[in-house]
C-alpha cells in the first residue's frame, strides 16, 4: 500500500465570481484608456461596456463588447471607464500597455506565468507585489510608475533580459546594488523610491556580475548617493562600462 494513490473527487462548485479564473486576466477601467495588447496566440477580449476598436482586431472600425485578436497581431482599443474587462489566455500576453495614465485597476498578481515581454501599467490603480514578476521569465521593459505595487528590487534580480525599468514615484525598496545582476540593463527611474545605496554601488555590482560594455542611465533621487551626495530634488547620471577601465565602469552626470 506505501505506493498506491487514493483519489477522491469531491462533489459541488464554488459559486464566486470574484475568484480569479484559470489563464484569465481581469480588471476595471476607472478611466478611459487605449488600451494595447500583443498576444503569442489568439485571445479574446470583452468588456462590459462597448470598446471602439481601432486595428489589429476581428472587429477592426466598430465598437463591441467582444473581439479576438489574433496570434501576433498588436491591438490598439480604447476602453471606456466603468468598464469590466476580461482577456482570455493570459499565458499567450507579449505585450500589454494601457496609454494614459491613469486608468486600470489591476492586481499585478493576474499576470503571473504570463509570456510577458512589455508592461505598461502606470497608475494608483495598479497594485501587487513585484515578486510576481520571477514569474515572468521574458520582461525585458517595465513601466510601472506612480503605482502602489510594493516589493524589493532583488525581486527582479533573476529578470537578467530586463533592459529598462521604470519604478518611480513607488514605494519598491532595496539597495542600488540589488540590481547588479540585470547587466543588460540600459535605464530605470528610481526616483522617489525607497531604494537605497549610491550610483557606484550599483556599477560595481554590475562589473562584479560581468558587465563589460554598454551604458545604462539612471535616474534617482535621496536616498541614493552618487559621489557620497544625494541630488535636491533628481539627479541624472550615464554610466558606462569597459573593462579596460580601472574599476570596469564610468559615471559622468547628464
Amino acid at each position: 500500500m506505501a505506493n498506491d494513490c487514493l483519489v477522491t473527487k469531491l462533489k459541488g462548485v464554488v459559486q464566486n465570481d470574484n475568484l480569479d479564473k484559470l489563464n484569465i486576466i481581469t480588471f476595471t477601467v476607472y478611466a478611459g484608456c487605449n488600451f494595447r495588447i500583443t498576444p503569442t496566440a489568439n485571445v479574446t477580449i470583452n468588456s462590459t461596456v462597448g470598446m471602439s476598436c481601432i486595428y489589429g482586431t476581428s472587429n477592426d472600425g466598430q465598437t463591441v463588447t467582444s473581439t479576438t485578436v489574433q496570434h501576433e497581431a498588436e491591438a490598439s482599443i480604447d476602453l471606456s471607464a466603468g468598464s469590466e474587462v476580461s482577456i482570455e489566455s493570459k499565458y499567450s500576453i507579449y505585450n500589454f500597455a494601457a496609454r494614459w495614465d491613469p486608468a486600470l485597476n489591476i492586481n499585478i498578481s493576474k499576470l503571473a506565468y504570463s509570456a510577458l515581454h512589455y508592461l505598461f501599467a502606470p497608475g494608483s490603480g495598479v497594485t501587487g507585489e513585484l515578486s510576481v514578476f520571477k514569474t515572468t521569465p521574458n520582461l525585458t521593459e517595465l513601466y510601472i510608475e506612480k503605482t502602489n505595487i510594493s516589493g524589493n528590487i532583488q525581486d527582479l534580480s533573476n529578470r537578467i533580459g530586463l533592459e529598462k525599468a521604470e519604478i518611480n514615484n513607488t514605494n519598491i525598496g532595496g539597495s542600488t546594488a540589488d540590481l547588479g545582476g540585470l547587466i543588460n540593463l540600459i535605464s530605470t527611474n528610481l526616483y522617489r523610491t525607497a531604494v537605497t545605496g549610491s550610483i557606484e554601488e550599483l556599477a560595481a555590482a554590475q562589473v562584479g556580475a560581468g558587465r563589460t560594455s554598454g551604458t545604462l542611465d539612471v535616474i534617482y533621487s535621496a536616498p541614493i548617493t552618487y559621489n557620497g551626495e544625494s541630488p535636491v530634488d533628481s539627479g541624472t547620471v550615464r554610466i558606462t562600462f569597459d573593462s579596460s577601465l580601472p574599476n570596469g565602469y564610468s559615471i559622468a552626470s547628464i
